[in-house]
């Protein structure tokens, strides 16, 4: 399937003059997401804290102060360096895919990308900004516009967190079972 030439009226197609906009609020989604994941929020925790003990224990049986310190700050600069590209090499790869339409809401708050993969259509990459309250409208815009596309369309969500949202924003549809790669169906009964 190739993506459609029209395209949803209130939001708006991200380009490469929005990248900032968008990286903006993937940072923002991932905050989130590990703000409300306890494994990943221990992890991040966890991490600089095992790496201190270990420099103290180092520093206990011998090794210098600097040796201890620079491992430890280079560590720690790996971390941040690996994230921040991460996002960027993301954000890069998001508005680069052919199959793919980044939206931006009317108030550049949320975004969403909708994927075009044959007659599937995957909403992915949900964000939105601290405090931005446009994200059920852009989900609702998109809805409808899918909704009025003249190829079938199938529509997976990521997961069932996803799946639940949309199932409540959006009470004709009915999530079925996940796939092999965990996405769920999402039909539309009438």
């Amino acid at each position: 399937m190739t993506i459609p030439a029209t395209r949803p009226l209130g939001p708006t197609v991200a380009d490469w003059s929005d990248f900032r906009q968008v990286m903006v609020i993937s940072w923002a989604a991932r905050w989130r997401a590990v703000r409300k994941q306890r494994a990943m929020l221990a992890a991040l925790i966890a991490v600089p804290t095992a790496y201190t003990a270990y420099i103290v224990a180092t520093l206990v049986f011998g090794t210098s102060w600097g040796l201890a310190v620079g491992g430890w700050a280079a560590f720690m600069l790996f971390v941040i360096v690996a994230i921040v590209g991460e996002v960027l090499c993301h954000t890069v790869w998001r508005l680069l895919d052919r199959r793919r339409i980044v939206l931006l809401s009317s108030t550049r708050g949320a975004v969403l990308d909708v994927q075009f993969n044959e007659d599937v259509v995957t909403f992915s990459n949900h964000g939105r900004l601290p405090r931005d309250t446009s994200a059920a409208v852009l989900r609702a815009e998109v809805a409808r516009w899918v909704g009025a596309l003249p190829h079938r369309v199938e529509v997976k969500a990521q997961n069932t967190q996803v799946a639940e949202l949309y199932t409540k924003q959006f009470p004709e549809l009915t999530a079925g079972e996940p796939d092999a790669l965990g996405r769920i169906p999402l039909t539309v009964t009438v």
